[in-house]
């Protein structure tokens, strides 16, 4: 993100601010004081601000540092609306100097691309709790992606699978567990239920089904992990972020942890 301000009195110092809501139709806001150069010009991208809510060179430092503007800001997480429900959100920049109002403008953040279709998957219906992003009809293969997230539970990577649609690649964001038809807490979760939704994915209209890959986050790198070992025929490629290097026992505090069995039914 560029943004650049000019028109700007030499040297003088404006304050700018971002403004956006989250799922919960809570505010969120950032600002930050900046000091115009010679030619009355300020380009976020490359002016660190005087003060504010971040520090350095950053074209994107009001948008990553957006706090909630009422609750503990360590306790909290920016979270839009649903991508399936709504593509996009809104983030207000405005600009001030000496107490007066210079200029607004509002910029659209856009998690799905036109023509990129979503689809809910239901254990009923296909055998597994997720929603399926894929690219416009028409769309040239592309590789596949399966996502899941950790120890939160429900499906948290549908933001992910969106934006990986809206650049051409098919992508099932999978629950796992506590979700409607799954088991309530992250124990004995078998390993066939991914591979399970890795076959559905690799089905679908765009989908290279010998480019498979697996991304997990945290507790689902495991998963992730065991998809590449167990089924290399199936899966092509591993993505693993704050990754373990180890099967852990279940949570919450109790199970054990996954067993490598002759049986080739390992559980997560």
């Amino acid at each position: 993100m560029h943004l650049r301000i000019t028109g700007l009195a030499p040297h003088d110092e404006i304050t700018v601010a971002s403004e956006a809501t989250d799922h919960q139709d809570k505010a969120w806001q950032a600002q930050a004081v900046f000091r115009a150069d010679a030619h009355g010009v300020v380009a976020l991208d490359s002016t660190a601000p005087v003060s504010g809510s971040y520090q350095g060179k950053d074209g994107m430092g009001l948008f990553w540092s957006m706090n909630p503007v009422s609750g503990d800001p360590d306790q909290a997480a920016f979270i839009p609306v649903n991508p399936e429900v709504r593509p996009s959100f809104e983030v207000t920049i405005s600009v001030t100097s000496h107490g007066r109002k210079l200029t607004t403008r509002t910029l659209t953040r856009q998690w799905v691309a036109g023509g990129v279709g979503s689809k809910a998957l239901t254990p009923a219906s296909a055998g597994v709790a997720g929603e399926l992003f894929l690219p416009p009809a028409g769309a040239s293969r592309h590789p596949a992606v399966l996502l899941f997230g950790g120890s939160e539970g429900g499906n948290s990577v549908k933001y992910t699978a969106a934006l990986l649609a809206s650049h051409g690649y098919p992508a099932l964001a999978l629950g796992y567990f506590n979700l409607p038809g799954l088991p309530a807490t992250l124990q004995n979760i078998p390993l066939e239920y991914f591979a399970t939704a890795a076959r559905v994915l690799a089905a679908q209209p765009g989908a290279d089904p010998a480019h498979v890959i697996a991304l997990g986050y945290s507790r689902g790198s495991e998963a992730a992990l065991l998809l590449g070992e167990d089924y290399p025929d199936l899966i092509h490629g591993v993505v693993v972020y704050s990754p373990s290097v180890q099967v852990n026992p279940g949570l919450p505090a109790g199970g054990r942890p996954g067993p490598r069995t002759a049986d080739r039914s390992p559980r997560v």
